[in-house]
């Protein structure tokens, strides 16, 4: 899984780069098999209103789907953690749930259906 932190005309430091590709890292960390490279794009809002900032969130998959989020947030923390969260739960609804590998499995014998 490759991230890719642009940001085009906001003044964003290294660390707060690597912050995000770090979160982003950990938040997908369970799909990270099914996911071929996530683009965030952190800019000044555009629009005229109180957002200050806007974030693009693209989750592109490995059968070429693109998963695309975009938040507008005054703050920067608030911005990425939103955004964050919404392409998690649309990539989640995408390709599925992480397998829970805390439950254990049974296994059944296929001659009388007893646990083997």
């Amino acid at each position: 899984m490759h991230i890719d932190v642009r940001t085009p005309n906001t003044k964003l430091s290294r660390a707060h780069s690597l912050e995000i590709a770090e979160r982003l890292r950990t938040t997908f960390a369970k799909l990270a098999h099914k996911i071929v490279r996530i683009v965030v794009r952190v800019s000044e809002s555009s629009r005229s209103g109180p957002a200050l900032r806007e974030c693009m969130v693209e989750v592109h998959l490995p059968n070429g789907q693109v998963a695309t989020v975009s938040e507008r947030q005054r703050k920067l923390g608030a911005l990425l953690r939103r955004a964050t969260e919404r392409s998690w739960k649309t990539v989640n609804a995408l390709v599925g749930p992480p397998p829970d590998v805390s439950k254990p499995i049974r296994v059944q014998s296929r001659s009388n259906g007893q646990p083997a």
